[in-house]
Parts: C-alpha cells; sequence; structure tokens
C-alpha cells in the first residue's frame, strides 16, 4: 500500500483512534527515511572507492610519462599504483643487459704497406665486450681474397670495452686490381663470445702491388 492511501485510510479513522498531529508526524518521519535512503544509494553509486579489502602488495608507479596500457589503481592510502604499463620516456632504466664475456667486431679492411713496404690487407679488430682477450688464447684473423686464403695472422692480447688491435695480413702472393676480399676473425672458436655472428666482414677492394 502506498502511503497516501495509508494515510489516507487512517485519516478517516476507520479502525484506530490516531488524531490528526499524529498522521501529520508519521508522514513527516516517513519522507525523511525516504530521503536518507535515496542519498544514500547515489553516494554508493558516486563513489568510486572499493569497499573491499586487497591483500598483498602492488609494484608502485615509477615517476615519468606511462605509455599505453597501463591501468590504475588507488592504494589503501590513497597513492596512486600503476599495473602492467609499458613505461615512457625517461620513467623507467632502459639500460638493456649486457652479458659477460668479449665479443670480437672487425672493422673495415684496408690496403696499406708494412714497416719494409710489403703489400699487406690491414683491418682494426675491437673487443665489444666486457671480459679481455688474452694472446694466450690463441684466436687468429684469416684473410681470403676471391673465396682463397691468402694468409693468417695471430690476434694478441686485446682489453675489454672496446680496446682494439691493428692486423696485418702480408700478402704473399700479390695480383693487383679490384678483388672481393673477406676478413674472418677466430674462425676455430677459441674465443667464447657473447655473439658470433659479427666474426666478418667483406668488401670490394682495389689491391696495389
Amino acid at each position: 500500500m502506498r502511503l497516501g492511501s495509508y494515510l489516507e485510510d487512517r485519516g478517516t479513522g476507520s479502525t484506530s483512534g490516531y488524531d490528526a498531529r499524529s498522521v501529520l508526524v508519521l508522514a513527516i518521519v516517513v519522507a525523511a527515511l525516504a530521503m536518507v535512503v535515496g542519498w544514500t544509494a547515489t553516494s554508493v553509486r558516486s563513489d568510486p572507492t572499493p569497499t573491499g579489502t586487497v591483500t598483498g602488495s602492488l609494484p608502485k608507479a615509477t615517476a615519468g610519462a606511462v605509455g599505453s596500457g597501463a591501468t590504475s589503481t588507488r592504494d589503501g592510502d590513497g597513492t596512486g599504483t600503476t599495473i602492467g604499463a609499458t613505461a615512457g620516456a625517461g620513467s623507467v632504466d632502459a639500460t638493456p643487459l649486457v652479458m659477460p664475456g668479449p665479443n670480437l667486431v672487425l672493422g673495415r679492411i684496408t690496403m696499406a704497406r708494412s714497416s719494409n713496404g710489403s703489400p699487406v690487407l690491414r683491418v682494426a679488430v675491437a673487443n665489444a665486450g666486457n671480459a679481455a682477450i688474452t694472446a694466450a688464447a690463441g684466436a687468429e684473423l684469416l684473410m681470403l681474397v676471391d673465396g682463397d686464403v691468402v694468409g693468417t695472422s695471430a690476434l694478441g692480447a686485446i682489453a675489454a670495452d672496446g680496446g682494439r688491435a691493428i692486423v696485418d695480413v702480408p700478402l704473399t702472393s700479390c695480383f693487383g686490381g679490384p678483388h672481393a676480399v673477406t676478413a674472418v676473425v677466430d674462425t676455430s672458436a677459441v674465443v667464447r663470445e657473447v655473439d658470433e655472428r659479427d666474426n666478418a666482414s667483406s668488401r670490394s677492394l682495389q689491391i696495389v702491388c
């Protein structure tokens, strides 16, 4: 039964002796309760704060920009937390993980002359790894011209973190003109490197005898 019908029946005095003042007080109380219930329901719908208890710890968001895919939540102390975010510039240390060990890389092959004036093929060999190479390792540089081996030379010791060695391979049989020249380092794999895929270098070179 709705309130109006209830009050109308009570006002007629059909069942009990409520007077007009009692009916008015009852109407005011019911109306106030209806307002309180409506306000509470609206507040619950609009309040984004979760009422449940979150167990465990969540990682705090790092300072800086946050890329796409981030989900933001609210911690119990009111501070923000970002979960599953792709870090933007300046927010996370992006330094790659460097595996320990040496890494031999070859520079550009050039034509040169030895101290006695003989023609040599020269190449710079660098160690891009973070471990030094010793002469005792026995690594060698192999030089090919048009696919044929023309000579080898020992590497010697090369320091870590960018250490370099200039290696000359004498041309015992010199044939002038343009040729395809290839240098390959550590063909016997005596040096355990971080990356074995950058141990060769090739170019077209004008050989002068």
